[in-house]
C-alpha cells in the first residue's frame, strides 16, 4: 500500500469512526421492521450499510451491519444481515451472521457484481489492521458463501505492511511483505473444504481452521512451516 492510500486510510478512520450513519438513510427505515422481526428480544441498530443487487433480479437487496445488545452480559454485539428486496420494496431477511467480526474502528460494505465485501478496520497506535470478506451469492443453498479473504497489517511511520490473501476457490494463499521499496511475495495452498456460509457463522470461525503453512520474516525470508 503507498503512502497516499495510507493517508487516505488514516483519515476515514478519524472521520468515519465518528461519523457512521451520521445522516439518516430512508432505506433503513423500510427494513426496520424486518430487522425487529428478525431480533424481537434485541436492541440492535444499523452501523453501516450497502446496497446492490446480489440475486440478479434487478431489485436492489441490502447488507447490513448491526450492532447493540444481543442478550446475556455482553453489552454489545455484531450481526451482519441481508435483505433481499422485494418488487414491493420490502425486504425478506436471506442471512444472518452469528457474533460478526467486531471492528475496532468501522466497516465499509460494498455490493457488486452479485458479491459482497466487507472490510472491517482496527488501528492499534501507529498500526492499522483491516479484514476483507468476498462473499458471492449461491442461488441453490439461498445464502451467501465465502470465497475470498485478506488479512492486512500496516504501520504508517514505516509505511510497512504484511497482507495475507486467500482464495477459497483454488485453496491458493499468497503472503506479501513489504517495506519501503523493499517487497517479497510467497505463495502456498490450503486443502479445498466446502466454501463457509454466511448463516448462523461467527467471524473469528473463517479464520480458526486455517494455519498459516509460510511466513515472510523481517529479513525478508520465507519461512515455511
Amino acid at each position: 500500500m503507498n503512502t497516499h492510500r495510507l493517508l487516505v486510510t488514516s483519515v476515514l478512520l478519524l472521520t468515519l469512526a465518528c461519523n457512521v450513519i451520521a445522516q439518516p438513510n430512508p432505506r433503513f427505515q423500510i427494513a426496520d421492521s424486518v430487522i425487529a422481526a428478525a431480533f424481537p428480544e434485541q436492541r440492535l441498530s444499523p452501523w453501516t450499510a450497502a446496497e446492490g443487487d446480489l440475486n440478479g433480479d434487478g431489485i436492489p437487496d441490502m447488507a447490513i451491519v448491526l450492532t447493540g445488545w444481543i442478550g446475556g452480559q455482553d453489552p454489545r454485539g455484531e450481526r451482519l444481515v441481508v435483505l433481499i428486496g422485494n418488487r414491493d420494496k420490502s425486504y425478506t431477511v436471506l442471512s444472518m451472521s452469528d457474533e460478526f467480526c467486531n471492528a475496532r474502528e468501522f466497516y465499509n460494505l460494498s455490493i457488486e457484481k452479485r458479491s459482497l465485501v466487507v472490510e472491517a478496520f482496527w488501528r492499534v497506535s501507529d498500526r492499522i489492521s483491516s479484514s476483507t470478506l468476498h462473499f458471492r451469492y449461491n442461488h441453490q443453498l439461498m445464502d451467501l458463501e465465502l470465497i475470498g479473504a485478506e488479512n492486512l497489517s500496516e504501520e504508517n511511520v514505516k509505511v510497512s505492511s504484511y497482507k495475507i490473501s486467500t482464495n477459497y476457490l483454488n485453496g491458493k494463499v499468497i503472503h506479501t511483505r513489504r517495506d519501503g521499496k523493499k517487497y517479497k511475495e510467497a505463495q502456498a495452498w490450503i486443502d479445498r473444504k466446502p466454501l463457509s456460509r454466511l448463516q448462523g457463522v461467527a467471524c473469528e470461525s473463517y479464520w480458526s481452521s486455517e494455519q498459516p503453512s509460510i511466513n515472510i520474516n523481517e529479513r525478508f525470508v520465507v519461512e515455511r512451516r
